[in-house]
């Protein structure tokens, strides 16, 4: 499908290599006020966001690519961003106690299946040239999620995905995770429709299992506690190259095992952690676990 060049006049700008959403830790911890389609519709969004590029940049979004995304059919994703469209324009994140617009601009001309989203300039500071104190993850981790909740809490979850330890006020909590008043003066409902839910889901769709716990002021839960392998999640699931993009010298060599890992695998995740890392502006180190980062220098990698 072409793209009308006359549609908005806008900056262009340079596509990023994958789906990866990025954005300033003060907008994961946010007020976000959005239903699920409107959080699926808006991280892509995200991920297409050129982040040294101008605020000004126009994001088209297609219903072939929202539905391969999201497992659903063309028609159903066409008419999600047809039925999204309008409310978004209305929803805005509070971040410090200030609401700020999510978009500026939308657009979804007569049966051409795409939209075309502006983000809204008081969002700059969040989402583009991001240099440090920002979280980032695969949105094919959370396309599956049913549950808004799940999103959420995986979100905060990726903000410690170094350390696999995330503690919260149980108040910072629910205020994030926007839980109903109904549920406030019973933890039990908070645990088994909110926390429970999203951790069996996180689990099942992402592959990530989290310990919970709490800790108490007498009877009362003031602090939650969650706990993860970074190993198991890697840090970050790595975008993979082919081999032939690592040394060539080390793609020659014969196949042995350093903490479990075959030369090809080690090979496989330094080219994604790499790829990776120029994509981030991180370290490598920060990237992966402390197994994969001592495989790189067994190999000589690094």
């Amino acid at each position: 499908m072409i793209i009308p060049s006359n549609l908005f006049k806008y900056e262009k700008m340079k596509q990023p290599d994958k789906n990866i959403v990025k954005v300033a830790n003060e907008l994961i911890r946010a007020v976000q006020r959005l239903s699920l389609n409107e959080k699926r519709l808006l991280m892509l969004g995200l991920t297409k966001v050129d982040s040294s590029g101008s605020i000004n940049q126009l994001v088209i979004i297609k219903a072939d690519e929202f539905a391969s995304i999201y497992g659903i059919s063309r028609k159903t994703a066409y008419e999600t961003i047809k039925a999204t469209k309008e409310r978004l324009w209305e929803r805005e994140a509070l971040i410090e106690d200030a609401g700020i617009r999510w978009v500026i601009t939308y657009k979804t001309p007569q049966d051409v299946g795409y939209i075309g989203l502006r983000f809204h300039p008081d969002l700059s500071d969040y989402i583009l040239d991001l240099k440090g104190h920002f979280t980032q993850y695969l949105l094919s981790k959370a396309a599956d999620f049913k549950h808004l909740y799940s999103w959420r809490l995986f979100e905060l979850l990726m903000q410690f995905r170094t350390t696999g330890l995330l503690k919260m006020p149980v108040d910072d909590f629910k205020r994030i995770m926007e839980v109903p008043e109904a549920y406030e003066r019973d933890f039990g409902l908070i645990r088994s429709k909110v926390i429970n839910l999203a951790l069996a889901e996180i689990k099942d769709k992402a592959g990530l299992p989290v310990k919970f716990a709490v800790e108490k002021e007498g009877r009362k839960v003031v602090l939650l506690k969650f706990t993860f392998s970074t190993e198991q999640q890697e840090r970050l699931p790595l975008v993979t190259k082919t081999a032939s993009s690592a040394p060539e010298s080390v793609a020659s060599q014969n196949i042995d095992t350093y903490h479990g890992l075959s030369r090809k695998e080690v090979l496989s995740r330094y080219t994604g952690a790499l790829s990776l890392a120029k994509l981030s502006n991180q370290a490598i180190d920060a990237l992966v676990s402390t197994n994969e980062f001592e495989a790189f220098k067994h190999y000589g990698l690094i």
